[in-house]
């Protein structure tokens, strides 16, 4: 990988770690200070009801990895794929990735974002927009 990508990734990184900490700030009244990478969103006072207008004010949609109060398996494998995801980053934080995999493991949405870190997000966030722009070049071709 060039110096030139490994930059970019980062800056890719930093901006939505920005964005995730911008919409934590607004939604649940927190300064920022309050908000560090391995922050629980329940140690910031999120209630399901937050999470959900976070995903929603983050442009993520997880109605579709959702049945009821469980997770289904194309939510499982969504994070599984997220793990991966951070394992092919070279500044990966390879806990982590383990991290995320553990979350595949939680059956129940309250199990998931009673997990949820705000560097879980960051991730989610940054690999949804991979996803994203991957599922638009398919389009172009």
């Amino acid at each position: 990988m060039t110096l030139m990508k490994q930059m970019k990734q980062m800056k890719q990184m930093k901006q939505a770690y920005e964005d995730v900490r911008k919409v934590l700030v607004s939604t649940l009244a927190v300064d920022e200070d309050e908000i560090t990478p391995d922050i629980l969103l329940t140690e910031l006072h999120a209630e399901p009801i937050d999470i959900l207008d976070i995903y929603h004010k983050l442009g993520l949609n997880f109605s579709d990895y959702t049945s009821g109060e469980r997770l289904n398996e194309k939510g499982l494998k969504f994070l599984e794929d997220v793990g991966d995801f951070v394992l092919a980053n070279p500044f990966s934080d390879y806990s982590k990735a383990n991290s995320l995999y553990n979350l595949s493991r939680l059956k129940t949405t309250k199990e998931f974002t009673n997990n949820l870190t705000v560097k879980d997000l960051v991730y989610i966030k940054q690999y949804t927009e991979v996803l994203k722009k991957y599922s638009e070049r398919l389009k172009c071709n």
